[in-house]
């Protein structure tokens, strides 16, 4: 017999009674989530309503500034409360449209609010107040624009009123729903998956147990620890643990290739920034610990912009894989070399004493001459360096030396390109005379 049957059979009572509360708890969750929504809408429109008194309170401050002081700017809050407040009662409007007694009270709203906004319009022509202000007509107009403000206020406290109403009774739909889900979740699902343990444990005994040692060499394979012997079972069971071994073997092999990914420069196969900051590191404290002292070379490779629009990012590339070239054959394989930006290459250098960072920085500039000069070539291999020394007694961190030694490449790059400006007028032909 086959595994599938044998698991056909040991999961179909089991299976039945997990679709059946499964589609009780879909029930019940569809159920939630209509009340939910329900109460959402509640909230909303408890929002738009506040929204619109707000939009009233700004348009009546705003009209109360500028009679006070007949300066047109403080009509800015009127303005935007004016606009505002057509647009929250058209979202109101369409939020209670299913309510016909919400409805009616928002239709009335409406009334209310533009005979509002016109009281204060009216009113907004007495401004500036000055001693020949009609007091009483100005008086009659606030007394009429307060009734009716006064009215909104109570209409909006019951639209608001019913709607807390309306939510408090889905807030407590809502938490029976709840209630029904969680019953059904701890009473149904636990209830179905003992019984379908009880047809493994009766069943299967032996199939438990293979399966154990598969979740024991997932384990294994998890902690990094060397997996057992996955047996030589041919039904589905001894493939998958076979499948967890091969895999775990492959694992392996794509995790050490991942750390070189991850700290190799794939065009040119130095270093790259995250690899030789972490190799940088661990150099540097050695040789803190041992009292040897150390040098930083940060290299900027010149025209390599101009290269690439010039000849295309193909001889750029092959510019920047040369760059490398010329660095791994000029150092020693103890010196580590690393490509940490675009055109930007750094060099950690064991140096025994201090004059031999500059005979490696000469050796260096010699090879790069010597390449620049061969036929046939379309750029010339051409950098600005900066020097950072590394004292074992005062130990620096790498971020230091990495930006003295960029500050010192920079300087050095500046330098040549004041030199070539004060060179250029003598290279370029003098017009000759008529």
């Amino acid at each position: 017999m086959t595994l599938r049957r044998k698991v056909a059979v040991v999961i179909a009572l089991p299976a039945m009674v997990l679709v059946a509360f499964a589609y009780l708890a879909f029930l019940a969750q569809q159920r939630s989530a209509a009340v939910l929504q329900a109460t959402q809408h509640s909230y909303t429109v408890q929002h738009e309503t506040d929204l619109v008194l707000t939009d009233l309170v700004d348009a009546e401050t705003g009209t109360r500034g500028y009679l006070l002081t007949g300066n047109r700017a403080y009509l800015s809050p009127y303005e935007r409360g004016a606009v505002a407040v057509h647009a929250d009662l058209a979202k109101l409007d369409a939020l209670t449209a299913s309510n016909a007694a919400e409805s009616s009270r928002v239709a009335r709203l409406q009334y209310l609010i533009t005979d509002r906004l016109t009281s204060l319009v009216e009113l907004q022509r007495f401004a500036p107040l000055t001693l020949h202000t009609d007091q009483g007509a100005m008086t009659d107009s606030m007394d009429q624009g307060k009734g009716v403000m006064d009215t909104i206020r109570s209409v909006l406290a019951d639209l608001g009123a019913q709607e807390t109403t309306v939510l408090e009774a889905r807030q407590a739909e809502l938490v029976r729903a709840q209630h029904l889900s969680f019953l059904l979740g701890v009473a149904g699902t636990p209830g179905a998956v003992l019984l379908a343990l009880g047809f493994v444990f009766f069943s299967a005994k032996r199939l438990v147990s293979r399966i154990n040692r598969i979740e024991q060499n997932a384990r294994r394979l998890q902690r990094g620890e060397p997996l057992e012997d996955p047996g030589d079972d041919r039904d589905e069971i001894g493939g998958l643990g076979r499948v967890v071994v091969e895999t775990a073997a492959k694992l392996s092999e794509l995790q050490k290739e991942l750390r070189r990914l991850a700290t190799i420069d794939e065009l040119t196969g130095v270093a790259n920034r995250r690899g030789f900051l972490a190799v940088a590191e661990h150099q540097l404290r050695l040789a803190a610990r041992v009292g040897e002292p150390a040098a930083l070379m940060y290299l900027d490779l010149d025209n390599l912009k101009p290269v690439n629009d010039t000849h295309g990012h193909a001889v750029g590339d092959q510019m920047l894989k040369e760059m490398a070239e010329v660095l791994i054959s000029t150092f020693r394989d103890s010196d580590l070399v690393a490509r940490v930006g675009g055109d930007e290459f750094c060099v950690l250098l064991a140096t025994p004493e201090d004059p031999g960072a500059m005979i490696a920085l000469g050796r260096l500039r010699e090879v790069a001459a010597r390449r620049s000069i061969e036929p046939g070539r379309v750029y010339e291999l051409s950098f600005s360096v900066g020097m950072a020394e590394f004292d074992p007694a005062i130990p620096t961190p790498i971020d230091e030396l990495l930006e003295t030694a960029d500050r010192l490449m920079y300087t050095e790059k500046r330098t040549k390109a004041n030199l070539r400006h004060k060179l250029e007028p003598q290279l370029d032909p003098q017009p000759v005379a008529d």
